[in-house]
């Protein structure tokens, strides 16, 4: 379970322009034997595929000890989901308020989190990329005029 926040428009485009090319290689995986060679480097191009589809149009964020909003102290639900619209879409200007919220908060990292990691320091490089990422595809939203579709 997670926050799954997208563009739809952008989305649906992307798709359309490359589905051949994903269905292609999903047929491939079909027709190979798990555990072979071949079934491993067409499964890696499949993955290259669908992060190429979702990259800064889609983005995720768990319920559990990664989450970025729980890093920052920030709820999907108690914060974000006051700022949807009935069609749990997010505007242009209620992005920008997210945007701010998010500036606005430092990074805490959960023990739990830390359990995963080496040092605190790559426990908080892994929580800066993450926040990046979500600013990043929130300005997107922004640049390109697109609302932000959520589903919490």
């Amino acid at each position: 379970m997670g926050a799954d926040l997208y563009m739809n428009q952008r989305y649906k485009s992307r798709l359309q322009k490359m589905k051949p090319e994903i269905d292609k290689s999903l047929e491939k995986l079909g027709d190979l034997t798990k555990g072979t060679i071949k079934y491993h480097r067409e499964e890696e191009n499949y993955f290259i595929l669908l992060n190429k589809l979702q990259e800064k149009i889609y983005y995720r964020d768990a319920y559990n000890h990664e989450s970025i909003a729980w890093a920052l102290g920030l709820s999907w639900w108690n914060d974000v989901y006051p700022l949807l619209d009935e069609e749990n879409k997010l505007s242009i200007y209620k992005t920008k308020k997210l945007i701010m919220m998010i500036k606005s908060k430092n990074i805490e990292v959960s023990h739990e989190l830390l359990e995963h990691y080496f040092s605190m320091e790559d426990a908080r490089s892994f929580l800066d990329t993450k926040r990046n990422l979500l600013l990043s595809f929130l300005y997107t939203s922004i640049e390109t005029g697109e609302e932000i579709y959520c589903s919490l």
